[in-house]
């Protein structure tokens, strides 16, 4: 099932089914016959956190995104009162389901290939897609990536994170207990024009629990097996002052991606890989010219 609804801030959206029945929200900006972009978003943010790459790239690009299943910002005729859970529980929530989302999302605007931009945890679903269907890339960028490599270094952030998303993912009574720590630790922490985005997964308990353990299957999956077999071209971006996701875990994934380099700030935050800066569209814009 399909459904285009009016175009909001330059892209369309889009709804489509998964293989596992779970309903996609998807989004497309610019010109379909130019080369594409799809963009694997942080998991179970909304897709206006991607506006900036979406408004910088559909300019020379055919761009795709989507948001993460079950989450989704854009339906407005889900409340998180409506949240069944059975129809959370009987679909899939592993890595490669979700990286499966993005394979749908690019047969469903029929690309058979395209440049896989990843940010965050969809760093993981990118390597992923690109392990599983290596024809479908060009190339790839991963930003800021949250890579579960064993014997790279973690931030504090990440660590307690991790942890109490674990045990939210477990339990919806324990997620139900943990929510309003964690409104208020991401409140404090968040900058002004971004919290009301950075806060959609925590809106209920429902909604916390399925972002905990969708996240939380990222977080867990070993990515060493399958770095070394993805040999297309591949930008890894960081900055050694990354307090959310450590830059080990990106020098880590370039060091055993074959094709990759890395791009590493002296300094710079987490979030300032969603704003498409100029100095970041043009390390973009100069890899994918280098990888056409």
């Amino acid at each position: 099932m399909t459904t285009t609804r009016v175009a909001t801030r330059g892209r369309e959206h889009t709804t489509v089914r998964a293989g596992d029945g779970a309903l996609l929200h998807a989004f497309s900006a610019g010109d379909r016959h130019r080369p594409a972009v799809v963009i694997a978003p942080a998991c179970g943010m909304p897709v206006a956190l991607s506006d900036p790459w979406i408004s910088a790239l559909a300019a020379h690009a055919y761009v795709l995104t989507w948001e993460t299943r079950c989450l989704a910002a854009s339906d407005p005729h889900t409340s998180d009162d409506a949240l069944v859970p059975d129809d959370f529980d009987t679909l899939g929530h592993d890595a490669a389901t979700q990286a499966n989302d993005l394979l749908t999302v690019l047969d469903h605007f029929g690309v058979e290939r395209a440049h896989a931009a990843g940010f965050c945890g969809g760093a993981v679903l990118a390597l992923q897609a690109a392990a599983a269907q290596p024809g479908r890339f060009s190339s790839l960028s991963l930003w800021h990536g949250d890579f579960p490599l064993l014997d790279a270094a973690t931030t504090a952030h990440q660590r307690n994170l991790n942890a109490i998303l674990a045990m939210a993912a477990a339990s919806r009574d324990t997620a139900a207990e943990l929510l309003t720590m964690l409104r208020q630790l991401i409140s404090s922490q968040a900058p002004p024009h971004l919290a009301e985005l950075l806060l959609h997964p925590y809106a209920s308990a429902e909604r916390f629990h399925r972002y905990s353990k969708l996240n939380t299957a990222l977080t867990t999956t070993d990515l060493a097996p399958l770095l070394p077999r993805i040999t297309v071209p591949a930008l890894v971006v960081t900055a050694a002052t990354d307090a959310t996701t450590h830059p080990a875990g990106s020098r880590a994934a370039a060091r055993l991606l074959p094709g990759a380099e890395l791009a590493e700030a002296p300094e710079g935050a987490h979030l300032d890989a969603f704003d498409a800066t100029p100095a970041h569209q043009s390390l973009l814009r100069d890899f994918l010219t280098a990888h056409p």
